[in-house]
């Protein structure tokens, strides 16, 4: 059964390539089945918000988008638009975020990733929803984020 788990970051938390990694290993070495993910911060500095999409991408360059998306800030906006595009409510839940606090919502099509746990936690965050999902889930990412980033 597919498992929707959403984690939250609080201001502090570092991203320094660890959840992409950690999202490649899921499927490769752990055979796990990352349906889709949705990270969504407010750059501590500016207060800027912008969200990445794992859906933004098929094929090959799945993780590829969030490997630009981090080293690239033009690629970075496209990247934003396209997510509150494809995931409106995330926008919403973005807003509650203070400056330097991120949301990360993974879709699983099982059972959820200890590697992405781990990653999770090495970076500063921790769980805050972990819950069965249906086939609609993918499309309610960004709702489910708004519902559960302020817990």
């Amino acid at each position: 059964m597919p498992r929707l788990c959403v984690y939250r970051f609080d201001p502090g938390a570092t991203f320094e390539g660890g959840l992409v990694g950690a999202l490649e290993r899921a499927e490769l070495a752990e055979g796990a089945k990352v349906v889709d993910a949705l990270l969504v911060r407010r750059d501590a500095s500016s207060g800027d918000v912008d969200a990445v999409a794992l859906s933004s991408a098929s094929g090959d360059n799945r993780f590829v988008v969030l490997t630009d998306f981090r080293m690239n800030a033009d690629r970075r906006a496209k990247l934003t638009t396209a997510a509150f595009d494809a995931h409106p409510d995330a926008e919403a839940a973005a807003t509650t975020l203070e400056p330097g606090a991120a949301l990360l919502a993974v879709l699983f099509g099982g059972e959820a990733s200890a590697s992405i746990a781990d990653a999770v936690e090495r970076a500063g965050g921790r769980l805050v929803a972990d819950e069965a999902a249906d086939e609609a889930a993918a499309a309610q990412l960004g709702l489910r984020l708004r519902q559960t980033g302020t817990a």
